[in-house]
């Protein structure tokens, strides 16, 4: 009777943004997106990706036209399941020039699995309509399973389909907005036409026919046909919409405050895809997944060679058993699963225990009101999920495991030797990635973040540089994620600042102390940098140079005052060959966006 519930005085208001491909809209791809960087706060778990498509077949005239039902053959064409998201081969994403997301070319199986393990039933068999998915029945390459017929249905007659899906990437999947004034690249690859395509073997029936004294004249056939006609998917509209928000002034305030001594976290779950080729004839297989963090968990399917490659007759999210007696994966000395598995797909079937942990691992074996909907017949005919945690506790834990080293490597035994067109074995791996990921934090420090936190040559405890003499190399937080090298930054200027000096020309870097970093928007407030004059030169000037990525160009509006010397960062060299004698206070002032590197007249000018 006392309590209220919470009040909103944080958000202004909220809007969609419609986001069109920078270049003309092609069959081919790739398709670049691009979200310019302003005030607002960006809710990347809001990101759709909308598709307006038909599919056309090829006359005789090689002229390509609308599907129609009064041909046998056009009525048996269809799209694999999933189409919305299994229509993106590889996803990008780019935040103020780092990548930060890259789905390498898996980008179709991940977001397939991660549909299949991560929603209810309901939710699949209603939202996930809208990207033309509609499940499957146990035969998934039959021409009369429901799934494909509704398919089928959305793209009938020529008509032209609609589907919109979320992007499936690791910022995606949390809820944490995205700090403002950030320039957001996305970039996707399509898949090919006969990867898209399923077109399964049908089959006509002709009745037998009897004469007047009832005596067959003809017996009852069945032929089975192959579909020879050439299809294709045609892409008419493509956009993608984002929820952007924009909040109150104070607020915006007060997080460039918290900026200024911490950074921006982001809690994130990797999620990476792994593919094997399995050959014929083999019995078992021992691969290294991994030689740096541990997974929390692996999911390991098979699937059809064939059908991996785009067979338009295979649907490739057949997941088969594979004949399979075990899977385990080891690190650091241990198993897991600790017992061992041992099963049989032949006659007397015994998979019970990979069909409970494959519930158990995505903790559903206590969730009253989830399911997957994968009953044990699913997993034989298409749905063999071998789900292996890793975690301490063996469950699906909400928060974050301890980061732990090593390699881990997954061992597989079959009952029988590998068919004949083989296996590609994919195995999604689930890894905890710690809190600052550097990788997306490196693009959303402010620039006086950045500079505040170089202090005596680290950022935070837990990160670190080696020099090797010619660069500083930044790695990855060490408790986060494995090292990757995420920057270079190389002095570019040191040089021709050595080539200077003289007795006349002083070099007026060598009595540097320290470096005032100064943000355009908040001039009266700048940020010291104590360090060595290696640290100054090799890290702070080549951050500012004008960058340029895929087409893209774009510069930081930053400033730097070396002691009582104002210049751009990109500019360094030139006002240094230009500055002459030292007077008692010199001072040059340089327009940050000054782009006459090669005109004499400007130079002379300054």
């Amino acid at each position: 009777m006392f309590n209220l519930p919470p009040t909103n005085v944080a958000i202004n208001k909220t809007s969609v943004r419609e986001l069109l491909p920078l270049s003309a809209l092609n069959q081919t791809g790739p398709y670049l997106f691009r979200l310019f960087s302003d005030s607002q706060y960006c809710d990347l778990s809001k990101t759709y990706m909308y598709l307006l498509t038909s599919i056309e077949r090829k006359n005789a005239a090689g002229e390509w036209v609308p599907t129609d039902d009064a041909i046998e053959e056009d009525r048996h064409v269809g799209v694999i399941q999933n189409f919305g998201s299994s229509f993106i081969r590889s996803l990008k994403v780019n935040i103020s020039g780092v990548e930060v997301f890259d789905s390498s070319i898996y980008y179709h199986y991940r977001a397939y699995i991660m549909q299949e393990l991560g929603y209810s039933h309901e939710i699949r068999k209603a939202f996930h309509e809208a990207g033309c998915y509609y499940s499957d029945e146990n035969s998934q390459d039959s021409y009369t399973n429901k799934g494909f017929t509704s398919r089928v249905q959305r793209f009938s007659n020529g008509k032209h389909c609609e589907t919109m899906v979320k992007l499936n990437f690791d910022l995606a999947r949390q809820n944490t907005l995205l700090l403002n004034n950030q320039d957001v690249v996305f970039t996707i690859h399509r898949n090919s036409d006969s990867f898209l395509l399923l077109t399964p073997r049908w089959k006509t029936v002709i009745d037998e026919v009897k004469d007047a004294q009832g005596n067959i004249v003809t017996a009852a056939r069945v032929t089975w046909h192959d579909s020879k006609a050439e299809y294709r998917i045609r892409l008419h509209d493509m956009r993608l919409y984002l929820r952007t928000v924009d909040v109150t002034s104070s607020l915006n305030v007060a997080i460039s405050r918290q900026l200024e001594s911490t950074p921006a976290k982001y809690a994130l779950r990797k999620v990476e895809m792994r593919s094997i080729f399995l050959g014929t004839g083999r019995t078992e297989l021992s691969h290294n997944v991994f030689t740096s963090t541990l997974p929390r968990r692996l999911i390991c399917a098979f699937v059809s060679t064939g059908a991996y490659s785009g067979a338009r007759h295979l649907s490739p999210f057949n997941f088969e058993h594979a004949n399979v007696r075990s899977i385990s994966a080891e690190a650091n000395g241990l198993t897991f699963p600790s017992t061992p598995y041992l099963f049989s797909f032949g006659n007397q079937k015994r998979f019970v225990r990979a069909f409970v942990d494959m519930y158990a691992g995505l903790g559903l074996d206590d969730s009253d009101n989830k399911t997957v909907s994968i009953s044990m017949a699913r997993f034989l005919s298409g749905w063999a999920f071998f789900v292996i945690p890793m975690t301490s506790t063996l469950d699906d834990t909400p928060g974050f495991e301890l980061i732990r080293q090593g390699t881990c490597t997954v061992k597989v035994q079959f009952e029988q030797p590998i068919k004949a067109d083989g296996y590609e074995m994919l195995i999604l791996v689930a890894r905890c990635s710690g809190v600052p990921y550097c990788e997306v934090l490196a693009t959303l420090y402010s620039t006086r973040t950045v500079a505040n936190l170089l202090v005596k040559g680290q950022i935070e405890p837990t990160a670190c540089f080696e020099y090797n003499g010619k660069s500083y190399v930044f790695f990855e937080d060490r408790v986060a994620d494995e090292m990757h090298i995420y920057c270079q930054l190389y002095a570019l200027f040191k040089s021709e600042i050595d080539t200077q000096l003289s007795n006349y020309f002083p070099n007026p870097l060598q009595s540097v102390n320290c470096v005032h970093i100064v943000n355009t928007e908040y001039e009266n407030q700048p940020v010291i940098v104590e360090g060595t004059l290696d640290l100054v030169d090799h890290l702070l000037f080549s951050t500012c140079y004008p960058k340029k990525r895929q087409g893209i160009e774009w510069s930081e509006p930053l400033y730097v005052e070396l002691s009582d010397l104002m210049v751009c960062p990109g500019d360094l060299p030139k006002c240094l060959s230009h500055f002459g004698p030292q007077r008692e206070r010199p001072k040059l002032m340089v327009d940050e966006l000054d782009w006459h590197d090669s005109d004499d007249t400007a130079d002379e000018a300054w």
